[in-house]
């Protein structure tokens, strides 16, 4: 019996090779760095007023602002290793960071947007016993919000203490005292709402591309 699988499963393989490389080719094109920070940027830039915009640039230039930008960037491809165990004053430092930064509210909206957006790219090759509302949709969406905005915190927590290693408690605590000043929570609202925006934009056309160029699996391959 194994022996007469064996070519299908030969066949299954190659198809899930396929799949996959289509897939990937997808997500690089609608996911690049430079189509993302072109969408933020438009976001971002529209509508700007100078007093906002100067205060905060005022704080990443400043010697302080830019050794915190340089960790986050040189977080992304270090390899992990635990941060030194960290102290309830830093974990609390880092919470509310991410509270009032609001990181952990953006991720999980980003990943919303991109279940809703193949959801409705979907919609019309799906049956109609499969159908969702919109209304189902955004009820099935509130749970999921409620069920991993508790993990994906955890994560973001994880990351910051890793991220800001090298930082002192007490630099930790300037930084949470410019996302808490008006300057600082006019540009976390901005960035995270033209983060949103972008990988939503790029989450619709990529969707719209994985249900017309992947063939659903049907039959003895599914």
């Amino acid at each position: 019996a194994d022996y007469k699988c064996e070519p299908a499963k030969q066949v299954f393989s190659s198809k899930a090779q396929l799949y996959a490389a289509v897939i990937e080719r997808i997500v690089a094109r609608h996911f690049d760095a430079g189509v993302l920070y072109t969408r933020i940027r438009l976001a971002f830039t529209r509508d700007l007023t100078a007093s906002d915009v100067n205060q905060a640039l005022a704080w990443f230039r400043s010697p302080l602002g830019r050794r915190i930008t340089q960790s986050e960037v040189d977080a992304i491809n270090a390899p992990r290793e635990a941060p030194p165990w960290p102290s309830e004053r830093r974990v609390g430092l880092v919470q509310s960071l991410d509270e009032r930064g609001g990181a952990s509210e953006t991720m999980l909206e980003v990943a919303v947007n991109l279940v809703r957006s193949l959801d409705r790219a979907a919609a019309p090759f799906r049956p109609a016993h499969l159908h969702l509302s919109a209304e189902q949709l955004e009820s099935r969406l509130a749970r999921t919000r409620t069920e991993v905005l508790a993990p994906i915190r955890m994560t973001c927590i994880q990351n910051m203490l890793f991220a800001y290693r090298g930082l002192d408690d007490a630099e930790l605590a300037r930084y949470l005292a410019f996302v808490e000043s008006h300057a600082g929570q006019w540009y976390v609202t901005r960035m995270n709402a033209a983060l949103i925006d972008a990988v939503g934009a790029s989450a619709d056309l990529a969707a719209v591309d994985l249900v017309t160029l992947v063939p659903p699996l049907t039959g003895e391959d599914r």
